[in-house]
């Protein structure tokens, strides 16, 4: 099963404005490409399709060499272009708690404030898989307590976003200290609410976007 991060969307409060709890993480690029392998696959393809242009045009001149350039190039710049989006996220982006639901199917619960102006509080928790399994700082086990970093999805004229997009950090880095860090940026306060307000949550094992009502 493949896992990607959704399209790049607005950080928390709009692209304008700083995240509540920004993610500050360094991305460790080898790892993320490990667990969200997809960029990498397309840009390494359209490097040796490029390549092998760029070689019958050098060797047969059936074609011109420079069509093999561009696409060689077009390759190298889908995945440094997705590293800079990736580093812009996990550094901008709003950190979230998540709880490990089922380790075996990649499952997580995320808690997500969805208010576009963060002058209210508008709960919500995504269930989501992502790929745990392929994290350097595994195993994991159900309840264990993650960090990830979202970006959010929807009309910032409204009262909350539409959607979010979560990456765990565990699956940015293999620095448990950044983890840690990250972990701590949450009070325990806040750990208590998503902990009560997911036991109370029906079929954990549903992956959907569900608002919370207080």
């Amino acid at each position: 099963m493949s896992f990607e991060p959704d399209e790049v969307a607005d950080v928390h409060g709009g692209q304008e404005s700083v995240a509540s709890n920004p993610g500050q993480v360094s991305v460790n690029h080898l790892v993320f490409y490990s667990c969200y392998p997809f960029f990498l696959i397309v840009a390494v393809a359209v490097v040796v399709v490029g390549g092998i242009l760029l070689l019958v045009g050098l060797l047969s001149q059936a074609l011109p060499a420079w069509i093999g350039m561009v696409v060689l190039i077009l390759g190298l710049g889908i995945v440094i272009g997705r590293s800079y989006i990736n580093s812009l996220i996990m550094a901008n982006g709003d950190t979230c708690p998540a709880i490990v639901l089922y380790p075996d199917e990649n499952l997580i619960a995320v808690y997500a404030d969805m208010s576009t102006t963060g002058l209210s509080f508008v709960p919500a928790i995504k269930i989501i898989r992502v790929p745990l399994s392929k994290s350097p700082l595994g195993p994991f086990k159900a309840k264990d307590r993650l960090t990830v970093v979202c970006t959010f999805m929807g009309d910032d004229d409204s009262e909350a976003w539409d959607d979010v997009s979560p990456i765990p950090t565990v699956c940015a880095t293999k620095s448990e200290a950044t983890v840690e860090r990250s972990l701590g940026t949450i009070s325990d306060e806040h750990w208590k609410m998503v902990e009560e307000d997911l036991r109370d949550l029906p079929n954990k094992k549903r992956p959907r976007l569900q608002f919370i009502r207080r």
